[in-house]
Formats: structure tokens, C-alpha cells, sequence
């Protein structure tokens, strides 16, 4: 008996701290072509380089009425969300000539109404032990 409950222990305390599920609430996508990337960024140096501590592509199998639901799983911390509605499934996102976004794009709870591109201060969000919920509004230039 005195074995198991310290095996519970033990478990719960290694689990503490570790990957929390995170549900991104994406909305306003104009179309089910492509796929969805999501970037994560821990500090604005990453965001401004282009260099997202982790990557993650999804597919848009859920999209209804231009709304999806993507779950990740992320350790807990202060994290930026950024979003591409990649429509043509070429892993990049697509500029015109004079460098505009010509896919859709998003920021963690945060919608770019200028047109500079954001600090991570602006987007970041703080990912807590449990379930945290994330929207991003998608935006089309």
C-alpha cells in the first residue's frame, strides 16, 4: 500500500509542470484550402527573426462556418501564438510585391489593427497547469 501511494505521488509530481493542453480557437478563415501553422515564440528576438521555438502544422478537416478548434500541448510558460492560413500548402507565407501578406495570418488573443507587424507584448500569453483556451482572429490584407 505505502508502495503504490508513493508511486501516485511520485507520477503526479513529475507530471506537475509539464505539458498543458492548449485549445486555439482560430476564426474568420475564408476557405478550406491549405493548412494551418501555428508558430511559437518565447521571446520578441525569436518573433522578429522568424525563428519559432517550435512549429506546428495542422490540417483544416475541421473548419466550420470559417471556424476551427486545434489542441497542442505546450509546458507551461509565456508564449506568442502566431497563425498562417497557408491556402496553398507551400509552408511559407506569401507576400506581394510589395511585401503584404496575400494569406491570412493571426496573433494570440490579439487582432493587428496597424500596419507594422506587432511585439511579442502585444500577443504573448501566459500557458498555466490545465486547460488553457487561445483565440486568433484571421486577417486577410
Amino acid at each position: 500500500m505505502k508502495r503504490t501511494v508513493f508511486l501516485i505521488v511520485f507520477l503526479v509530481a513529475i507530471t506537475v509542470g509539464y505539458a498543458q493542453e492548449v485549445l486555439l480557437t482560430v476564426t474568420q478563415i475564408r476557405s478550406a484550402n491549405g493548412k494551418i501553422t501555428i508558430q511559437i515564440f518565447k521571446d520578441n528576438e525569436s518573433f522578429v527573426n522568424e525563428k519559432p521555438f517550435k512549429e506546428i502544422r495542422f490540417d483544416k478537416k475541421g473548419l466550420v462556418n470559417g471556424t476551427i478548434e486545434l489542441s497542442l500541448s505546450i509546458e507551461p510558460g509565456t508564449y506568442g501564438f502566431a497563425m498562417l492560413d497557408d491556402e496553398n500548402d507551400n509552408g511559407k507565407a506569401d507576400r506581394n510585391w510589395i511585401k503584404m501578406p496575400t494569406e491570412g495570418f493571426g496573433f494570440s488573443n490579439y487582432y493587428l489593427t496597424k500596419l507594422s507587424r506587432p511585439h511579442l507584448d502585444e500577443f504573448k500569453v501566459v500557458i498555466k497547469q490545465g486547460k488553457n483556451r487561445v483565440g486568433i482572429k484571421t486577417k486577410y490584407m
